[in-house]
């Protein structure tokens, strides 16, 4: 956008004494700020005004006026008003003289459009011709020029404009997090105040002499406001203030966690695709214990928690780490240690246990912490809890290093698997539903080391991300998510081609098209409709069915795309089986059964005699 300027006008006027003693004045208006000059002819009288002509011109230039308008004296007196291009003639009524009275009397107001083409810096003449009259004697001055000087060095300045024509539009949406604020030039205008934020009216950000203004550092999925004051610097033009516009960021997501740094009792955050560079937010004391930690909702501003050492349900503020309670969390004293807490759909499980033998899950109220039992298992010290959006709770005990999924109606446990390496101390684990996957802030005894993990929901099975800084051991995992859930997509059944026959017996192919985000499939077949499920945790987008299957049977089948957000199913197709063909026998004559032969009664002589009748029966499956 180009710098903005212009010239100004500077106005004199100076005061000439007539014949009849009548003082004449001209006054320019607008001489800075506005689209015409307009000129005003002022008397300060001790006489009275018979008869009046105008004419004014600019640098020995006769402009045409747009408009005039008497002052309260002619415009009472005057009958007979002649305007003509350049100039106004007007004669009072009767040839009766126009009294005045004592004091400065507006006579007229001129209006000049064109002189905002002249910026010439020369003199302007006045030019007047009158008829004075007075009580004891008339002075015809007719034909005689009187000057008046009025100095104009160049037009007035257009009106500033309102700023307008925003870009981003009003109400625009996925704006990215760096853009440029942009809008028309204001004409006359040479500076911008901007103010931009997230409430409306914004406050103020910056001045600029260009209608444009760089912004950076925007929040993911967020309304800003926005307005512009155009102004100019060098004049007396009133500033104009511009509509609050807004716009809405695009939802961009970083895959930022949190999580409580035990080794050095700070709350850190980290990007989840390098734990090795942990950013700290602020301390917490020394004494605190809050194993048990989650995000509640999509309230990312603070992490709510409850210290294993003191039962106290507090807040974390992600901003620097100031502590709030809310209240108290009593758990079962069978099992005594809060050290893992989840929150799905609204509902935050928390579970407890006392390392041993005994752990029970609960409800936990998120304005005061309190705790509501489901119940209790067998799992020994199920160290941590996470969640996927479909309401399955997971587990690691430490002492087995098993992955355990959890009942969240009634705290059962059913083992998933080994999670594969030596699993000891704090360990966080959160579902991050922006990839559907759980992570695991675990802590491995054989390498003595802090470790982000991902997990195998169906093997339990662990893979190393990385170390964290310094090895420290992280608790109270809580990931950000910024796009929601991400089921599996929709896929389609490929073959055998619904309602197909003649399909054979052994080694069917059941093929389908890839899912995009699935972990697994489930296959469902069978000979009736909807068929049972046959085959779990498939990997592959095909399955064989080694058969043998029945002659002129119709089977059934469908599949579940399947991750940790979710379950989509294809839709049912059928097949049948070819019928019965050729089948050859063969017999060699050197056993039988001879029980099995009828013929002459009693024979038991373990041959087929002639005479005798055989008779063989075939099974076909």
């Amino acid at each position: 956008m180009k710098k903005l300027f212009f010239c100004f006008i500077v106005f004199l006027f100076s005061i000439s004494v007539f014949p009849g003693a009548k003082n004449y004045s001209l006054v320019a208006l607008n001489p800075t700020c506005g689209n015409s000059v307009v000129v005003e002819v002022w008397v300060d009288n001790a006489d009275d005004l018979l008869a009046v002509q105008w004419t004014i011109n600019f640098d020995n230039t006769v402009y045409s006026y747009s408009s005039y308008e008497l002052g309260p004296i002619l415009s009472g007196w005057m009958a007979a008003v002649n305007p003509q291009p350049n100039y106004v003639n007007f004669a009072a009524i009767s040839a009766n003289p126009i009294p005045f009275g004592a004091g400065t009397q507006l006579l007229a107001k001129f209006t000049f459009n064109t002189l905002s083409t002249v910026c010439d810096g020369t003199g302007t003449v006045f030019q007047l011709r009158n008829v004075l009259w007075s009580s004891s004697t008339e002075t015809d001055v007719s034909g005689n020029d009187y000057d008046l000087n009025l100095t104009v060095s160049c037009p007035p300045n257009p009106p500033i404009s309102v700023p307008a024509n925003p870009s981003p539009s009003d109400g625009s949406t996925n704006q990215p997090l760096s853009l440029t604020l942009n809008w028309d030039d204001s004409s006359g205008a040479n500076s911008y105040d901007v103010y931009f934020g997230t409430t409306s009216p914004p406050p103020y950000l910056g001045t600029t002499n260009l209608s444009q203004y760089d912004v950076s550092g925007l929040s993911s999925n967020t309304q800003y406001f926005w307005y512009v004051v155009a102004s100019n610097t060098g004049n007396s033009c009133p500033s104009l203030t511009g509509p609050i516009w807004s716009f809405t960021t695009q939802t961009v997501c970083m895959p930022i966690a949190y999580g409580f740094d035990l080794n050095n009792d700070k709350l850190v955050w980290f990007d989840l695709s390098t734990p090795g560079t942990l950013n700290v937010i602020g301390s917490i004391s020394g004494l605190d214990q809050p194993f048990a930690a989650d995000f509640i909702g999509n309230d990312y501003s603070k992490i709510y928690a409850i210290d294993m050492g003191t039962n106290a349900f507090v807040t974390y503020s992600t901003a620097d780490a100031s502590k709030t309670s809310l209240g108290t969390s009593t758990p079962n004293a069978s099992a005594p240690y809060w050290t893992g807490m989840a929150e799905v759909g609204g509902t935050v499980y928390a579970i407890s246990t006392n390392c041993s033998d005994t752990s029970y899950l609960y409800t936990i109220d998120p304005t005061n912490g309190t705790p509501t039992v489901i119940g209790s298992n067998a799992i020994s010290c199920p160290i941590n809890l996470g969640a996927t959006p479909t309401g399955d709770l997971y587990t690691l005990d430490i002492i087995t290093d098993n992955i355990y999924k959890i009942n969240p109606t009634n705290a059962s446990a059913t083992l998933v698997g080994n999670v594969g390496f030596d699993a000891k101390y704090a360990q966080g684990m959160e579902f991050d539903i922006d990839n559907c996957t759980m992570y695991l802030a675990a802590y491995n005894n054989t390498t003595s080391q802090g470790e982000l993990r991902t997990l195998n929901l169906l093997t339990g099975s662990s893979t190393l991300i990385g170390t964290f800084q310094g090895g420290v051991e992280i608790d109270g995992l809580s990931i950000v998510s910024c796009v929601g859930p991400q089921p599996p997509s929709s896929f389609t059944l490929l073959s055998p081609s619904n309602g197909s026959t003649n399909i054979p017996f052994t080694n069917v192919l059941l093929d389908w098209s890839d899912s995009t985000n699935a972990d697994y499939y489930n296959l469902y077949f069978g000979s009736t409709s909807p068929p049972p499920l046959y085959q779990t945790g498939i990997t592959t987008s095909q399955y064989t069915i080694a058969g043998p299957l029945g002659s002129l049977t119709t089977y059934y089948w469908y599949v579940e795309a399947v991750n940790g957000c979710g379950v989509v199913q294809s839709s049912e197709w059928s097949f049948t089986t070819q019928g019965g063909g050729t089948v050859d026998l063969s017999y060699d004559h050197s056993t039988f059964i001879d029980s099995c032969a009828t013929g002459g009664a009693g024979d038991a002589d373990g041959s087929i005699d002639p005479g005798e009748d055989v008779y063989l029966t075939i099974y076909l499956t």
